[in-house]
């Protein structure tokens, strides 16, 4: 088919190259790849909500999953290709199943029947991979990955732990990365500090992305940050969050604050932009905040440059 069910073994989640690179270094690569691949969907050739869909193929016998590539993907596409997320996701509210199997059958020309099939096959082999545990085999893009995680990925450790509602799989104990040892003042060679939801499911990040802004003044940095690192972890949050460091940084707008970016996967859901904002007042972040959509960021559009009106909210 040309658009297929290829879930990730459960043994495998966390795994790839999103995770391992950070945030703000996948955001930046993945409009890269887009732009390479003329920002069109390579299956059904939409150039909307577009994704950057990492191709992984698995050795049984080695025990191996390795990167093959990048496709751009649109939003739909690729919930059909990761289905069992999809089904995750319209549990949360987040998703129209409906909308992702009828996008199925255009795509492929097919029946809900023959979709059943395809379906049933594709999860009993997801089953049988999940049984196991998979080396990570990045490939040529092993150099993207931040040293700090390099040694992790050698050994084929997962890198964030997903939690899957009635899964009697034990999670992985993670290994401390460097900069989780280390407070957000106490960094001077890297401009940011990022964390990662390891609980539940959420949307991968979108064109349509953009952050909740938290200007924190010195003093309060650390405490801050440690509130809104537990909660991007346990998925009480979005999909990641990171806090400006020591290192000095030309875009911030006063070196006497720091600016913690809480992330949500699309501007466009409302409803889910502001259930963050709800648990940002619930960590004690009671003043108004602005939420600035990413595609304003890479335009570089900034308050410090004399730019105005760029927030999607502000409340």
């Amino acid at each position: 088919m040309k658009l297929s069910i290829d879930p990730v073994p459960e043994s495998a989640w966390g795994n790839n190259l999103r995770t391992t690179m950070g945030r703000s270094r996948w955001d930046k690569f993945r409009v890269q790849v887009l732009a390479e691949q003329g920002n069109v969907c390579a299956i059904c050739g939409s150039t909307r909500k577009l994704e950057c869909h990492e191709v992984w193929e698995f050795e049984d016998k080695k025990g191996a999953q390795r990167l093959r590539g990048f496709q751009a993907s649109c939003k739909l596409c690729h919930l059909a290709s990761h289905f069992g997320l999809a089904e995750n996701l319209a549990l949360q509210g987040h998703v129209n199943l409906e909308d992702v199997i009828e996008h199925f059958l255009k795509v492929n020309g097919v029946s809900m029947k023959e979709f059943e099939k395809h379906k049933k096959a594709a999860f009993a082999l997801w089953e049988k991979r999940s049984k196991r545990k998979w080396k990570l085999d990045l490939g040529q893009w092993a150099s993207l990955v931040p040293s700090a995680y390099a040694q992790q990925v050698a050994l084929g450790f997962n890198m964030t732990r997903h939690t899957r509602k009635n899964s009697k799989q034990r999670p992985r104990k993670r290994r401390a990365a460097v900069t989780d040892t280390l407070k957000p003042s106490e960094v001077i060679d890297s401009y940011w500090v990022e964390a990662e939801r390891r609980q539940g499911v959420y949307p991968d990040h979108s064109e349509n992305g953009g952050k909740w802004l938290v200007f924190v003044p010195l003093s309060q940095v650390d405490d801050v940050w440690e509130k809104i690192r537990c909660a991007t972890e346990e998925g009480r949050l979005g999909g990641s969050a990171k806090i400006s460091t020591a290192k000095p940084n030309p875009n911030a707008r006063d070196p006497k604050t720091k600016v913690i970016c809480v992330y949500t996967y699309d501007w466009t859901d409302e409803k889910d932009v502001k259930r963050v904002r709800e648990e940002l007042r619930r960590l004690g972040v009671l003043s108004k905040i602005p939420y600035k959509a990413d595609q304003e960021t890479y335009s570089g559009q900034y308050a410090n440059r004399g730019n105005t009106r760029i927030s999607k909210y502000y409340e």
